[in-house]
């Protein structure tokens, strides 16, 4: 007879809930130390099994993206277009655009992507130096091992179970030189606007995660008649109803021109009486905006647990760019030393090689020549008849000598730079 459960009633909604929102803050919606949610990490690294130099259908990348985050792919179409509207990835076609209006991303079908070398560089370089951890289909990397959190370059919102963060975006340059300058007035704001630092909480942001940032986009005045309004769409829009003092009476004309930016064009009627100085001021309010943030991110605490909590930029970048560094100087040192043992191969290969196409033993072989070793020697047994023969190598071991010293002389800091 199967063994009966008492459970309180009561109980059942609270205890699962709290289960739930644990799961929905910690793995859905709060970003991990390099910035990304997990779906974006998992989108990233199946696009690579399938676009990596070369352009594949969305379908086709939303498949391998799914192998992995089987949940569906309604939201892997939108997490994907995201990833190309913000520069990660390449695409063809349209992925949507944030304009006056929202234009969504065509159909999956009809548009393309691809990983570029840079971009495949930055995120998985250092791959093999992730932890991992356990995910629902196989063993997957815990982050990948970047300078710069993602979502401190693209912003975020994080909406979860009692609990709400928001990431402010910047530009990948600018956060670098602020955090070597210790220094957050370096800081601009990405997509194209103008960080009003004036009136923004630079300093709050930089040493504690909360803060309020004023963005401005660009107005111009064109002539005695016309304002023009522009900028990217991707963090606010300008609120046109703010103009409705002056299009009801006919005094002005507004003109929506955005195509791949917003650009908002504001003339004034012709015999129209209107202080086009007043209508500008309008126009200098619209284009402004000003935000509260507070950053969240999961980490480890000194015990080994994943926790949710506040962060400062500084701190963060702290984190990522010196994990970055120490990794770096690592892969350094393991590079330096797969090449010292490919110069062994071809240092030992003319007089290795002559006693292979002799029949001698690998014992006898070892006891001969001086340095050998058997994993030195099985990679050499591994090259052709024709390598075997040769008797000369000193270009190729010139060569590897010269790569030992540009991979010893290279600073993680200048990798850094590379992806400016």
């Amino acid at each position: 007879m199967a063994k009966q459960l008492q459970y309180e009633i009561h109980n059942l909604i609270p205890d699962n809930y709290a289960s739930y929102g644990g799961y929905i803050n910690f793995e859905r919606v709060i970003p991990f130390e390099d910035g990304l949610k997990k779906v974006h990490r998992r989108a990233l690294l199946g696009i690579r099994q399938v676009a990596s130099g070369k352009f594949t259908s969305t379908v086709n990348a939303i498949g391998a993206v799914n192998v992995i985050h089987p949940f569906g792919t309604a939201s892997l179409e939108q997490v994907i277009a995201d990833l190309v509207r913000t520069g990660e990835l390449e695409g063809q076609g349209s992925f949507g655009i944030k304009l006056m209006e929202e234009v969504p991303p065509s159909a999956p079908r009809y548009t393309k992507l691809m990983m570029n070398k840079l971009k495949e560089d930055y995120y998985f370089k250092l791959l093999k130096y992730a932890p991992e951890c356990e995910g629902e289909v196989d063993i997957e990397p815990e982050y990948l091992i970047t300078p710069v959190p993602y979502c401190l370059t693209v912003g975020a919102l994080n909406l979860g179970l009692g609990i709400q963060g928001r990431t402010p975006a910047f530009t990948f340059k600018s956060l670098v030189a602020a955090f070597l300058a210790n220094d957050p007035t370096l800081l601009e704001s990405n997509f194209g606007y103008k960080l009003n630092k004036n009136d923004s909480d630079l300093q709050a942001l930089w040493e504690t995660g909360k803060g309020k940032l004023s963005l401005s986009m660009a107005v111009q005045r064109l002539s005695d008649d016309e304002i023009i309004i522009s900028g990217s769409g991707e963090v606010f829009k300008p609120d046109l109803k703010a103009f409705n003092e002056f299009t009801k009476t006919g005094s002005i004309f507004i003109k929506n021109e955005s195509t791949d930016k917003i650009a908002i064009r504001i003339e004034k009627a012709k015999r129209a009486r209107v202080d086009m100085n007043e209508v500008f001021k309008v126009a200098q309010r619209v284009a402004r905006f000003k935000r509260a943030y507070n950053i969240l991110v999961v980490r480890k605490n000194p015990e080994g647990k994943n926790i949710i909590q506040t962060i400062g930029i500084k701190e963060w970048l702290g984190l990522t760019i010196n994990r970055y560094i120490k990794t770096y100087e690592q892969y350094k040192l393991d590079r330096v030393a797969e090449l010292e043992s490919e110069v062994q191969v071809y240092s030992l290969m003319p007089e290795v090689g002559k006693l292979l196409l002799q029949d001698k033993t690998d014992d006898e072989i070892i006891k001969k020549v001086k340095g050998l070793d058997q994993t030195i020697l099985d990679k050499i047994k591994r090259k052709s008849l024709g390598s075997l023969r040769k008797e000369d190598y000193t270009k190729e071991v010139e060569s590897l000598v010269s790569k030992i010293n540009n991979v010893k002389a290279e600073d993680p800091i200048k990798e850094i730079e590379k992806y400016y």
